[in-house]
């Protein structure tokens, strides 16, 4: 046990190699606890790479109530990706998420609007992302997950552009990333979603 207040641990090795997969720093005192997975770049696929063995133990000892995926924006350039092939891969993808932590629910967050720099046409919105959208809503229902359209919280088809415009500003300048107010602004909307959700289902107990 650590003093309260700890905010710096520091670990020795005497000898050998070491590898370090995370730490259990819980306080011991109701609350949430917020693991993260962020990987830059990935996919569905990305998952597939990783040791499954080690991911399920560590699944089963974090004994998640809720698992939240939000994958797409980085399908929307990939030019061999069809609507069949993704509702394969996604389904595969969630399939595995559902079976390493049977006990929790599973919420999927679609892409957000965003636009792609066209020769002589300027910014437009990736024709692929309306059927990415649609295509991870119905896999992820079909799985027993929610789904979260953040498209359509931005104002759906080229809300990205009113993004940009706002002040201050939701979106970056490259039309896919959002400043650092769009993603608090995002964040709480989500929130207040769940919030939503958690009181409706409360209602009906």
């Amino acid at each position: 046990d650590l003093p309260t207040g700890t905010r710096e641990l520091s670990l020795t090795t005497e000898n050998g190699e070491v590898r370090l997969f995370g730490a259990d720093m819980k306080s011991g005192q109701p609350g949430v606890i917020l693991d993260a997975l962020g990987i830059n770049g990935a996919s569905p696929s990305t998952i597939e790479g990783c040791d499954a063995k080690l991911m399920a133990e560590h699944s089963q000892r974090l004994a998640p109530d809720l698992i939240v995926m939000a994958y797409g924006s980085n399908s929307v350039d990939n030019k061999s990706l069809t609507p069949e092939r993704l509702e394969q891969n996604f389904g595969k993808f969630l399939r595995r998420m559902r079976k390493m932590a049977p006990q929790a629910d599973c919420l999927v967050i679609g892409p957000g609007d965003q636009a792609r720099r066209a020769k002589g046409s300027g910014w437009r919105v990736p024709e692929s992302l309306s059927w990415i959208i649609s295509t991870e809503k119905k896999v992820a229902l079909a799985q027993g997950c929610a789904f979260w359209d953040w498209q359509q919280t931005m104002g759906g088809h080229n809300g990205v552009f009113m993004g940009i415009r706002a002040v201050p500003p939701q979106i970056r300048a490259d039309h896919l990333h959002l400043t650092s107010f769009g993603y608090r602004l995002y964040g709480d909307v989500f929130y207040e979603s769940l919030m939503l959700l958690w009181n409706s289902y409360l209602e009906r107990q």
